[in-house]
């Protein structure tokens, strides 16, 4: 197989489910484009990343001291070297044709910490009415056991079509703003809030096969905030309408909606749901469902399925066809917590779901099967189910006990032979250290996103004298061609005002410096403790080199130092 002329592209359709489809690329390309050339996106002549950043960062910095009364320092929202979002899409093998979920990555965007900070600052002060909304499988599990089902009932799932870009951003400010005016912020500060929110809500651009588009209306498709806002929207729909409607008051039994998914018990006839989905479908011009109808007394919600009986439901495990049993195959070199981590996810929902004796007794064969098949001994699973059935056992009995003693928890890269020790080491000082792979299939061969260019990225660097074996290691939270020129630059106008070791050397020594050619990337990161600690530790693992122009630094007490931030 060529892979030159292959796309290869993660999924995960449902909790549990991870695949790796390959695609040819052309293919890849044409589907996605099917989906932008659809009306409601255009065709944008030049990247708008850098003008959209100065408007950023001039209205964050006039709602400076706004800021500062809710305890946040505006230079904390300003994204240092900002990305233009990158749209990618994501098969739906499960369906007729594959067609293309549109993702954009927000990541290192413009307003990507300013997004994430309102997201965390909305849920606090705006406060919802959750009547219909769920968290997952098991809150509704629980809902529907709880309700009084009559002997005759009938159930139906209905679902938004492109929830996000169908929703109207204005219709969300305003009720943002409706619930921030009942909460104990002050007027200037709701105006501050409403303010960078439809800054952002106007971050609608993403760029694709090196072209940049624009979405017209609608929520930006993988910004932090989406998901709030369109639950701000789905929940007023459904107080202020869908519970309102005569269909709901004399046959709707239950009614629960996951993002835009909905689960309907009623006890209407075929007709008279007809009748209500027309009416959903009348409610707002940009908001459309679908619906489906229960097959042969089951249907599947979310990992569920749904099982009908006399004034009864019952729940087992629902996989979609294209569910593989594939997990982290037991001679893989990833740490062991990471290995059972699968199985503990299935074993944890085993438990977790009300099943029949005969349905729990399946799924734990199921799940023994899959352990069995990536090379899991099958009382392994015995093991971890006895164990997870003592632990939630006796959580319910016995309340959690609160530790006095601080513990602080951080990820490190997992290398076999090292990382244990490694571990062992910091848990002297109360540092306790997961684990994280970045060697990854995903990361080896998925090509799903737009290539950047190194240049455009931050992080740590060396350059190089080309007339003798010095060097320096330094970072930069810009852009690597930024700095690169600013020590040219100060090189070639003798500018001693702020030198850098680099830029003494060559002064004193007249030698020569091409910031083309005597550069190297070490490592591509964004500003932060990450990138302090990176420098540090290449600029230790060079101290015995007679060439190296830094400063020598204790590279240990740095890397504690940092890791306590």
């Amino acid at each position: 197989m060529k892979l030159t002329s292959r796309l290869f592209i993660k999924i995960s359709e449902t909790k549990g489910e991870r695949l790796v489809v390959i695609l040819n690329k052309v293919d890849y390309i044409d589907k996605v484009l099917d989906f932008i050339n659809k009306p409601g996106f255009s065709k944008l002549k030049s990247n708008p990343t850098i003008s959209f950043q100065k408007l950023v960062r001039a209205t964050v910095y006039s709602h400076r001291d706004i800021l500062s009364s809710l305890n946040i320092n505006y230079r904390t929202l300003l994204q240092m070297n900002p990305v233009c979002p990158l749209l990618y899409g994501l098969p739906k093998i499960h369906k007729c044709h594959v067609p293309i979920r549109p993702v954009v990555s927000f990541i290192d965007t413009p307003i990507s910490k300013i997004t994430a900070w309102l997201n965390y600052f909305l849920k606090l002060h705006v406060k919802l009415r959750h009547n219909f909304s769920l968290e997952n499988a098991r809150q509704l599990t629980e809902r529907i056991s709880s309700a009084k089902l009559p002997t005759n009932f009938a159930m139906v799932s209905f679902d938004v079509e492109n929830l996000f870009p169908s929703i109207p951003p204005h219709e969300c400010i305003q009720l943002v703003s409706e619930h921030l005016t009942t909460s104990d912020l002050l007027d200037h500060q709701v105006a501050c809030v409403l303010s960078l929110l439809n800054l952002c809500l106007k971050q609608n651009f993403f760029k694709f096969n090196n072209t940049c588009y624009s979405q017209i209306g609608g929520l930006a498709m993988g910004s932090n905030l989406s998901p709030f806002l369109s639950e701000i929207f789905m929940n007023n729909l459904e107080v202020s309408f869908i519970s309102k409607h005569q269909f709901y008051h004399d046959h709707v039994i239950y009614w629960g909606r996951y993002v835009d998914d909905v689960v309907c018990i009623h006890s209407g006839n075929d007709l008279k749901t007809d009748l209500f989905l027309q009416y959903l479908n009348n409610i707002h011009p940009c908001i459309k469902f679908t619906m489906e109808k229960e097959t042969n007394g089951s249907l599947p919600f979310l990992d569920l399925l749904l099982l009908k009986s006399p004034a009864k439901i019952s729940f087992s495990i629902y996989r979609k066809p294209t569910t593989t049993d594939t997990l982290i195959p037991i001679e893989s070199e990833h740490s062991f917590p990471h290995k059972l981590a699968s199985l503990n996810s299935l074993i944890h929902r085993l438990f977790s779901i009300p099943m029949s004796p005969d349905s729990f007794n399946n799924e734990l064969n199921i799940i023994k099967q899959i352990a069995i098949n990536n090379g899991y001994p099958a009382h392994l699973v015995a093991k971890l189910a006895s164990k997870i059935k003592y632990s939630r056992s006796s959580s319910r009995l016995t309340p959690i006990a609160a530790h006095s003693d601080y513990h602080m928890f951080k990820s490190l890269p997992f290398y076999p032979h090292i990382s244990y020790k490694i571990q062992n080491i910091f848990k002297h000082h109360n540092i306790f250290i997961s684990f994280s792979n970045n060697h990854t299939l995903r990361s080896s061969i998925v090509r799903n996103k737009d290539r950047s260019d190194p240049l455009d990225s931050s992080g740590v660097y060396q350059l190089n004298c080309n007339s003798c074996p010095s060097f320096y290691i330094g970072q930069t939270g810009r852009s690597f061609r930024t700095r690169f020129k600013e020590h040219f630059n100060a090189i070639k106008r003798n500018n001693m005002d702020h030198p850098s070791s680099m830029a003494e050397h060559i002064l004193s020594t007249g030698h020569s410096f091409d910031y083309k050619q005597d550069f190297k990337i070490l490592h591509r990161v964004n500003k932060g403790y990450l990138l302090n600690t990176l420098e540090n530790f290449e600029i230790s693992r060079h101290k015995l080199n007679p060439g190296l122009l830094n400063e020598i630094v204790d590279f240990q007490n740095v890397l504690i130092s940092n890791l306590c931030i």
